[in-house]
């Protein structure tokens, strides 16, 4: 039975809707490129939820035009792949291509080839707080972030039921 025109009409106006934040989304990546090109640095807002617990949504990046050459293994990297921009952690590498990982993702990225690389995380901002990824404590972190994702994954699902039961618990123990 073919559809009627008003679920037509819907369905052309979903996937315009989708058309055009793909747009956005792609002219975003292109903008923050061109601005680190321009002036070797740039601030970016977090979404998702690939680098929790070191990056959460909302999160301001200071990011840092860096040569590829310089990054190390640990050190957070700015690229862009499908229009799209990523800020994962470098496990390693792959001939002159790096391998990167969010740190909640159990898996690690495809290898990053050089021009898909945009810069380096230098701090994050979060909540008036400054996070300096250059710090010892945040150098540490470093080589053990790659492993949460394996050991302990942590989606947006087993995010909030994890706050549940801390705030039930809180609530029992303050009842007893």
């Amino acid at each position: 039975m073919p559809a009627e025109p008003e679920e037509l009409v819907e369905g052309a106006r979903s996937a315009l809707r989708l058309i055009e934040e793909s747009s956005r989304t792609s002219l975003r990546a292109a903008l923050v490129a061109e601005v680190l090109e321009q002036f070797g640095a740039a601030r970016v807002r977090a979404f998702g939820s690939s680098m929790l617990p070191t990056v959460w949504a909302g999160d301001e990046l200071v990011v840092r035009r860096q040569a590829t050459e310089a990054v190390r293994r640990g050190d957070l990297v700015l690229f862009r792949r499908d229009g799209r921009l990523f800020a994962h952690r470098v496990v390693g590498a792959c001939g002159t291509a790096l391998v990167t990982k969010g740190d909640a993702l159990a898996e690690p990225d495809p290898p990053l080839a050089t021009t898909e690389v945009l810069g380096r995380v230098q701090e994050i901002n979060r909540d008036g707080r400054r996070i300096r990824l250059d710090s010892l404590r945040q150098r540490l972190w470093a080589h053990l972030a790659p492993w949460v994702g394996v050991v302990l994954p942590l989606t947006p699902r087993t995010v909030r039921t994890a706050a549940r039961r801390w705030v039930l618990s809180a609530e029992n123990s303050l009842a007893a």
